[in-house]
């Protein structure tokens, strides 16, 4: 589900960066990649965490997805704007991506899972796509944050099949993660660092290029 026009807003407002950058700070010092490896961020938006991943993890491929092409064409004017970031930006549903298993050696998500009606899908996409070993690096929000009072009548969300802190560890370690750091304010935001290990549970099927692009125009 793409954000609506106050979601967009709130995304850019100096706050928000401010606070992406200290979570990506987090994220480096629970773990970090081998540099020269390849790395995903799901839900990339107007781009502007991938400079901030680009120096913390120096992966040697950098891959950006969102399924909103409004966002990704401010993504890519920011990339012409910025040297040195070096990513490859695609539209594409998080509950269908289009790459092959085991391509990436990290994978990252600021606030996207929680925007996908079939999140356990895409959470299985997410070890789908890493190596045996490879990284998951989640920023989640929980209905207590989105669903509240006020919230509800401002912002868009899948009504159903929402998940609070249990589900959502329950179903990573599920699908073959491992945790390796956690940071929790209960019951509305979670991060966490966690390693793929090969025996989860079942693999998604990743989508044609011919789907992904109907996925992108339709949503």
């Amino acid at each position: 589900m793409k954000l609506n026009p106050l979601e967009r807003i709130v995304v850019e407002t100096i706050p928000r960066r401010f606070w992406q950058l200290q979570v990506v700070r987090w994220m480096a010092r629970a773990a970090t990649p081998a540099p020269g490896g390849r790395l995903l961020e799901i839900g990339c938006g107007t781009g502007h965490a991938l400079h901030w991943l680009r120096r913390a993890f120096g992966p040697q491929q950098l891959t950006a997805v969102d399924l909103d092409r409004r966002m990704l064409t401010a993504a890519m004017d920011r990339l012409r704007e910025t040297p040195g970031i070096g990513a490859a930006l695609a539209c594409a549903d998080a509950s269908r991506l289009p790459f092959a298993s085991g391509t990436f050696d990290a994978v990252v998500g600021f606030g996207f899972l929680h925007h996908v009606p079939r999140w356990q899908l895409a959470l299985a996409e997410v070890a789908r796509v890493l190596r045996p070993g490879g990284y998951y690096f989640l920023e989640e929000f929980y209905p207590a944050l989105y669903q509240n009072m006020l919230t509800r009548h401002l912002l868009v969300h899948p009504e159903e099949n929402r998940f609070v802190s249990s589900d959502l560890h329950a179903e990573w370690t599920a699908v073959g993660f491992e945790t390796l750091a956690r940071f929790e304010l209960r019951p509305y935001y979670v991060l966490a660092v966690g390693r793929y290990v090969s025996g989860g549970r079942g693999e998604a099927v990743p989508a044609s290029k011919e789907n992904l692009l109907s996925d992108c125009d339709a949503r």
